[in-house]
């Protein structure tokens, strides 16, 4: 049949899913695993490298339908054929990256005492909301060497009011 190697494709698309899906629900369950004062939960980066496996599935179904699928009764279209093409080089690879670029500056370094102090940013009126209920200093860092440019005070979140 010629359509076999697209249902080996698919079982290797389907495994790299629960790996992604497995990753999210260990990075929810595992709290802070792996975060480092320079890096973010250990998670972002294999799901990284989980996303990355994609570029090889879209690949190998953009070649595989041009060269086994034409002039066949299953033969798919140019916009289906060019859209596996376009999550190889682009939407995978992008989406990739951004766990990766997220796994590498989402530290939990707080910034410096002095900084701390008098930043105008951490005197809102308004309570952020944060659902890990830990109160404290996030930061989020620069990837072009300016060192801290955002700080965001988050405050534990508020025990629920039972009324009796």
């Amino acid at each position: 049949n010629v359509r076999l190697p697209f249902r080996c494709i698919h079982v290797l698309a389907c495994v790299r899913q629960l790996a992604n899906a497995w990753s999210l629900l260990n990075q929810y369950h595992l709290v802070g695993d792996g975060v480092t004062p320079d890096n973010g939960h250990r998670q972002l980066w294999i799901r990284a490298r989980i996303r990355l496996a994609g570029v090889p599935i879209q690949l190998a179904r953009f070649v595989l339908k041009i060269v086994l699928l034409d002039d066949t009764r299953y033969e798919r279209g140019d916009v289906e054929v060019a859209c596996n093409f376009v999550r190889a080089v682009l939407l995978i690879p992008l989406s990739a990256w951004s766990l990766n670029h997220q796994y590498y500056t989402s530290g939990s370094d707080p910034p410096p005492r002095s900084v701390q102090r008098g930043c105008a940013c951490l005197e809102l009126d308004h309570v952020d909301y944060n659902p890990s209920g830990q109160g404290g200093l996030h930061r989020a860092k620069s990837n072009v060497g300016l060192g801290d440019v955002e700080l965001t005070e988050t405050r534990p979140a508020a025990p629920a009011d039972d009324a009796d």
